[in-house]
């Protein structure tokens, strides 16, 4: 009998110490995921081969957009050339165990859109490099922009020029240029394009201003979509009312830095957002900002792990 009670004990110690040591191994899976998004705030890909995931970073004052689907990235902008930003983006490439990116577009050569894309150009594999068309007087000579041109060539870099109505195939989708540049200041040489995958869309409007939104209205492409990353850091010299209408977004995703010295963004055009019903994502106040399509529906997540 008591042979029988001691051979009890040990097996119901044996079952508790498994117990024990799967609850352990659970806690400490939490907590490594926990921390790893905590490190940036940013939501790590899904496996899932369905879904299409657009990542708006939280670079500061400037741009910089990640687009995963179907196996294939594009990088739209790369921030400015702060440590934050760089930052931002390479632990961003890091935790998504991304190591090819196979469109990366300067929308256009301002510091804050180009600053940190020789450090990805030297981070990653690259397939193509895509500019925005632009009159050699407007071309900048800053360091900044002088070092992305060397070290393309260094890498021998495919360089193209974006040209209007042009398609990239990318993974579940199609992304299309709207504007390829061509205009009388940087902003407006914005490329501006949008990512269409089933029934869902995202416009990006780069830094692109009134006269810009005009001429694509002109057109009369079809320009709606689910999500607008809202022009020029949601200044007022972008997002007029016959635009704003026209793209009749659900989410409208602003980056720019708080408190910043512009104003970014305008309170005009936060209330054209808000008399139309759009949800505002800020950069500023959300951190970065994660959409996911199934092509039927989007979903918003950002840093405080809520979902829109």
């Amino acid at each position: 009998m008591r042979h029988k009670t001691a051979n009890r004990k040990r097996s119901v110690s044996a079952a508790a110490i498994l117990i024990a040591a799967a609850l352990v191994c659970s806690l400490l899976f939490l907590l490594y995921f926990h921390s790893a998004e905590k490190k940036t705030g940013q939501r790590v890909v899904p496996v899932d081969p369905n879904i299409a995931v657009i990542t708006v970073l939280d670079v500061g004052q400037g741009d910089c957009i990640v687009i995963q689907a179907g196996g294939k990235v594009a990088m739209i902008d790369a921030g400015d050339n702060s440590d934050y930003s760089k930052r931002t983006v390479a632990s961003f490439l890091d935790e998504n165990e991304i190591t090819r990116i196979d469109y990366l577009f300067a929308t256009h050569p301002h510091t804050d859109h180009i600053g940190g894309m020789r450090d990805v150009i030297l981070r990653v594999e690259i397939g193509e490099v895509v500019f925005s068309e632009i009159e050699d007087k407007l071309l900048p000579t800053t360091n900044t922009y002088i070092q992305l041109l060397k070290t393309i060539d260094e890498r021998d870099l495919t360089l193209r020029i974006a040209r209007k109505y042009e398609r990239y195939m990318l993974g579940l989708g199609e992304l299309t240029v709207v504007s390829a540049g061509g205009y009388g200041s940087l902003n407006n040489c914005s490329l501006v394009m949008i990512y269409r995958y089933g029934n869902t869309a995202f416009l990006f409007a780069g830094d692109a201003e009134k006269p810009v939104e005009r001429d694509i209205l002109e057109t009369g492409l079809i320009i709606s979509c689910d999500v607008l990353k809202v022009g020029h850091h949601g200044s007022s010299t972008s997002s007029s009312e016959e635009f704003l209408s026209a793209v009749s977004p659900r989410f409208a995703v602003i980056s720019c830095k708080a408190d910043n010295q512009y104003g970014h963004p305008d309170q005009e055009v936060l209330g054209l957002l808000d008399e139309r019903g759009v949800s505002v994502l800020r950069t500023d106040v959300s951190g970065t900002v994660t959409f996911e399509s199934d092509a039927k529906r989007v979903t918003a997540l950002f840093e405080q792990g809520k979902a829109a």
